[in-house]
């Protein structure tokens, strides 16, 4: 009883080292909470520790650990079916959201491309979107229940505090929804961001699987695209 995010995190990581835990969830009226670590060792030791005032602590495992995963992944919000292209407002960005701006004050970039516009060279683990540009998977944080008043500002300074100056890369809040997404400039920047108790914000999730490749598709269709040839542009 009173346990809320920043105990629970506190007195496991005391348990399984430093930044062992990367995200808390507390079950809205229950006397139960599911906790993620970075490792099955820092898992493991934190269930071989003493840990008092938390609770009984066990393992997901099988079907449990499975539809815990699926939970999570039905939880990032969807990208909207035939996003590519259109519904475009002034400036390149899509209608119905606020684009953001990045560290050079320039719009959302695409994703890099290789000569001949494939993703030529692309990173060990790296995906590609179907417009054949490469990305890092983990970057995209999506932000539900979005506070009331926030904008890309706040957002972009908030989850700055929790993962590291600069680690914020991009910023959209979508217009007339309380939701944002947050690209961060790398995976492990993202975690840091959901592992933290960030505040004044919203509730955070890491968008994966077919929803990352559709919201990468929805930038890369929103970058201007360069002409022929494209030799000075």
């Amino acid at each position: 009883e009173g346990s809320d995010i920043s105990s629970v995190k506190e007195k496991l990581n005391d348990a399984a080292g430093a930044g062992a835990v990367r995200f808390v969830e507390i079950v809205e009226g229950q006397p139960l909470a599911f906790v993620r670590f970075g490792t099955p060792a820092a898992a493991t030791a934190a269930l071989g520790a003493s840990v008092e005032g938390v609770g009984s602590l066990s393992m997901l495992t099988g079907d449990d650990e499975k539809a815990y995963w699926d939970k999570i992944s039905a939880a990032a919000p969807k990208s909207g079916k035939g996003g590519k292209g259109k519904g475009k407002g002034k400036g390149g960005g899509e209608r119905g959201s606020k684009r953001g701006r990045d560290e050079g004050g320039a719009g959302e970039p695409s994703p890099k491309r290789g000569r001949g516009g494939a993703a030529e060279g692309a990173q060990k683990g790296s995906e590609t979107t179907e417009a054949g540009t490469s990305y890092e998977p983990g970057c995209i944080v999506a932000v539900k229940d979005l506070a009331e008043g926030s904008d890309i500002s706040s957002v972009k300074e908030k989850l700055n505090d929790a993962a590291g100056a600069g680690a914020v890369r991009f910023v959209e809040i979508v217009e007339g929804q309380p939701l944002a997404f947050v690209r961060f400039g790398t995976p492990a920047a993202a975690t840091a961001a959901l592992g933290a108790s960030v505040e004044g914000v919203g509730s955070l999730s890491m968008l994966t699987g077919d929803d990352e490749k559709a919201y990468w598709d929805k930038i890369s269709a929103a970058a201007p695209k360069s002409g022929k040839g494209g030799k000075g542009k």
